[in-house]
């Protein structure tokens, strides 16, 4: 019997969302937590550490169709920033969704040298 298209999809989401965790686990370290929800993965980055007095802590949920079809679940916190500038700053990266890629990349440039608005949201006040 050959496997129906959506368990192939359904297999080959599973493997890059391993992969884009693995990546992400590789860049920030002890900086970034994972856990398995559901089907789901969810991520959590602080930047610029989990130790600094000052961070943005983001929160991705990858969910099961995610990256073939469906966007990650964003949520930045950042109690010194502004409320605006975290909702301009996740709506950027939100952006950089494109169904069938992954957005660790786009995450960890837009926490090291990214857009002005996740610039911001990042920097001290």
């Amino acid at each position: 019997m050959v496997p129906a298209a959506d368990d192939a999809d359904d297999d080959l989401d599973a493997q890059q969302r391993a992969e884009e965790a693995e990546s992400l686990s590789a860049i920030y370290g002890d900086d970034c937590s994972m856990v398995q929800q559901a089907g789901s993965t969810v991520v959590k980055v602080h930047v610029p550490s989990r130790t600094a007095e000052q961070q943005v802590v983001l929160r991705a949920l990858l969910p099961s169709n995610y990256p073939s079809a469906a966007p990650p679940v964003l949520e930045l916190h950042a109690p010194h920033r502004p409320p605006e500038d975290i909702a301009a700053a996740a709506e950027e990266l939100e952006q950089q969704f494109v169904p069938g890629g992954q957005v660790q990349h786009a995450l960890h440039v837009q926490s090291t040298d990214g857009p002005a608005n996740y610039q911001q949201a990042m920097s001290h006040p």
